[in-house]
């Protein structure tokens, strides 16, 4: 399928897949989503977007171009939030709270950030 519709490649994870294409390629999304039918994986229709330099994917926005990763903004504030909470002179925090901002900004091992 990759050659067949001049993709770059797919990146897939659990039930969501990112396709990725040259710039120069004129292949579109319903062109994807109706081989991947024919070849009997469903697509909801209503879900998919058509390809942008920008796309998010599994919690984090994608860019193709630029090649970068990043969180959306919404969560990187929210992060930011929570360290600088974390941070106030004089402010004490339990062990279990330490330990839950942890997981949260996925810095333990064994948390999905380290199979990525």
């Amino acid at each position: 399928m990759l050659h067949e519709l001049a993709l770059a490649t797919v990146f897939g994870w659990v039930d969501d897949n990112l396709f990725v294409k040259e710039v120069e390629s004129t292949v579109n999304m319903d062109e994807v989503a109706e081989r991947s039918r024919q070849l009997g994986v469903l697509t909801n229709v209503d879900k998919y977007s058509p390809f942008q330099d920008e796309q998010k994917f599994i919690g984090f926005v994608w860019n193709g171009v630029e090649r970068t990763v990043r969180l959306p903004e919404g969560k990187l504030d929210t992060r930011i939030l929570q360290i600088k909470r974390f941070l106030q002179t004089g402010h004490k925090y339990s062990y279990e709270e330490s330990v839950q901002m942890d997981k949260e900004l996925g810095t333990q091992e064994g948390t999905e950030t380290d199979a990525i």
